[in-house]
């Protein structure tokens, strides 16, 4: 009694399987749709942009900066007339002796 119980199960389960399967058939993949929505960059519109908070900003161009040299007095003689040069570190700039 089970084993045709369960053979009356199994092909009642592949009938509705199969019939769901056809219910919807596959669409061609090659169909044109027009867009209804305009792809901008990162929804702020055209000529911004998100920058690394997620805060619209306006896109420019990259600014140059200027640093103006330090003007640096050496007292003439202050090495005994043997010569300076510059050294410099991650933090400041110094003059020593040649």
């Amino acid at each position: 009694m089970t084993k045709i119980f369960s053979l009356g199960l199994l092909i009642a389960v592949s009938f509705f399987g199969v019939a769901a399967a056809q219910a919807m058939p596959a669409a061609p993949l090659d169909q044109t749709r027009p867009h209804l929505t305009m792809p901008v960059a990162g929804g702020c519109g055209p000529g911004w942009h998100r920058d690394f908070n997620g805060i619209c900003r306006p896109n420019v161009a990259p600014r140059a900066v200027v640093v103006a040299p330090v003007p640096m007095v050496v007292a003439p003689g202050a090495c005994g007339g043997r010569g300076s040069h510059r050294v410099c570190n991650a933090y400041r700039c110094w003059r020593v002796c040649n």
